[in-house]
């Protein structure tokens, strides 16, 4: 008993990190594509603005 009451609390301190970076890829997948989205929308509506200035 005092073995297995031993392991828990390592274990479930693992578990949590585990889920935590998990958490944190998948946020981190989320803003990358967002930041990639942002950037063909930004590209897109500001790249004709700025090569009609320039007159290309």
């Amino acid at each position: 008993m005092g073995i297995t009451r031993g392991l828990i609390k390592p274990l479930s301190g693992f578990f949590i990190l585990a889920m935590c970076i998990a958490y944190n890829q998948q946020i981190g997948l989320v803003v990358a594509k967002a930041v990639f989205k942002f950037g063909e929308i930004f590209s897109s509506v500001i790249s004709p603005i700025f090569l009609r200035i320039l007159g290309i």
